[in-house]
């Protein structure tokens, strides 16, 4: 298969786009996107509406503690009910650089992992362990998929 992906990133959001920059992720996000989406489609036979992508970047000495708590929101995440699949994967290139892909039926699944107290204790982790600020994108699937 014929890789097309750019290494130029097209992001709208400048802070995104600076983010992606001086993390060197850029090329990365693009290389992903056709498993992202393809993995966005297959949620679509199970009605999930809602996708997120979230790029988070951990401090070069916590990255383990940072996986520790990924791995605790991971598991008390995939148990709420509004959610479809949540997968955390870490950047093979940089040891630091950790993607989390969501499903969720809706936007009231999401409101209601946000508010979740596991949620707001990774938070509270996130802000010892993380090195700047998470880019977190929240997409609508455009069309559901007929199995």
């Amino acid at each position: 298969m014929k890789n097309t992906t750019s290494s130029k990133a097209n992001i709208a959001n400048p802070a995104k786009r600076d983010f992606l920059k001086k993390t060197g992720m850029a090329v990365a996000v693009l290389a992903a996107a056709p498993v992202l989406a393809s993995a966005a489609a297959e949620c679509c036979s199970v009605k999930a509406k809602k996708v997120i992508i979230a790029i988070i970047r951990a401090k070069k000495d916590s990255v383990q503690k940072f996986q520790a708590a990924a791995k605790t929101v991971v598991a008390a995440t995939r148990k709420e009910p509004g959610n479809v699949s949540y997968v955390f994967l870490a950047n093979p290139e940089d040891a630091q650089t950790f993607y989390f892909v969501e499903h969720w039926k809706d936007q009231a699944a999401i409101d209601a992992h946000f508010a979740a107290e596991h949620f707001k204790e990774f938070g509270k982790a996130l802000g010892e362990l993380g090195d700047g600020k998470p880019v977190i994108t929240i997409y609508d699937i455009a069309a559901q998929t007929v199995a």
